[in-house]
């Protein structure tokens, strides 16, 4: 599918589909993955920005920032991310994304970002920071975590579209199966209306699972978010979710009954791969 082809299909769309879009995006406006994944068909999608930022909100002085910049980092195994199940607690027995998938390179390279400068003029790549690989067809290639564009500036009025394509992994099978036939994956993803080393409200939406050691402020938009995460849990934030829906069969020893599993990135993970190089390093306090 060419990307006129991608911009084509979710322009048009059917009119049910636009309405309940509108509908969800108008609701909560938060920056989200448009839609989900199915196993064994690699496949086009999209960051959906919602909004900018705020500063000052609720007061005479409130004014409004466009995002001018954004970096989308993915968790990609065992080392980078947590599995949970669908209300944020541990397995019993506990599972890890090697448990789930058969990829033994995790989520790593499976997402690519489409060249798509309607928003930000520069784009590019989020490589492994530990110098991981991947083979595909004989190439070994720089591990793939995420992406990032700058340079843009989104009207704050409007809302954005940033195209990716995804290529799903594979569910394990056979005695090895963990019953799973939904993953939940959440992705850090950083909206940045204004460059500083220590983000604050106003500066930037962070949608991440929780606080970390970089990005302390709770009041953050996305970080913390009584309508979206989950509640007495670690994981109280709005990060964007991408859902894998599988589709081989499950092994009989499930009888029949499949399992939601969350996969979170790391507060390490993302503390160490939520930046744009040489333009938005953020520092610990």
């Amino acid at each position: 599918m060419s990307v006129n082809s991608f911009n084509a299909k979710f322009s048009t769309g059917t009119l049910a589909g636009s309405i309940l879009l509108a509908l969800a995006t108008s609701a909560a406006a938060h920056t989200t993955i448009e839609v989900s994944a199915t196993e064994g068909q690699t496949a086009y999608n999209s960051i959906q920005v919602g909004h900018g930022c705020t500063m000052n909100e609720g007061t005479p002085s409130e004014k409004k920032l466009p995002v001018i910049a954004e970096a989308v980092v993915f968790p990609t195994d065992d080392s980078t991310g947590e599995i949970t199940d669908d209300k944020g607690a541990p397995f019993s027995p506990a599972l890890k994304l090697s448990d789930i998938i058969s990829d033994a390179s995790g989520l790593m390279s499976k997402a690519s970002l489409v060249q798509d400068k309607n928003v930000f003029a520069k784009q590019d790549l989020i490589y492994d920071p530990d110098g991981k690989t991947v083979t595909s067809f004989g190439t070994t290639s720089p591990a793939v975590i995420g992406f990032f564009g700058r340079s843009g500036k989104l009207q704050t009025n409007l809302r954005a579209r940033i195209p990716f394509r995804f290529s799903p992994p594979s569910f394990k099978a056979g005695a090895t199966d963990s019953c799973v036939d939904t993953l939940l994956v959440k992705v850090a993803i950083a909206d940045i209306c204004k460059v500083s080393k220590h983000p604050s409200v106003g500066q930037v939406n962070l949608w991440l699972p929780h606080t970390t050691t970089i990005f302390t402020d709770d009041k953050i938009d996305g970080i913390v978010d009584s309508e979206h995460g989950l509640p007495n849990t670690a994981y109280t934030g709005a990060p964007a979710t991408l859902t894998i829906k599988r589709t081989t069969a499950l092994d009989a020893s499930c009888n029949g009954e499949g399992k939601t599993a969350i996969f979170w990135p790391t507060s390490t993970w993302i503390d160490k791969t939520l930046n744009i190089p040489k333009f938005w390093t953020p520092k610990a306090p």
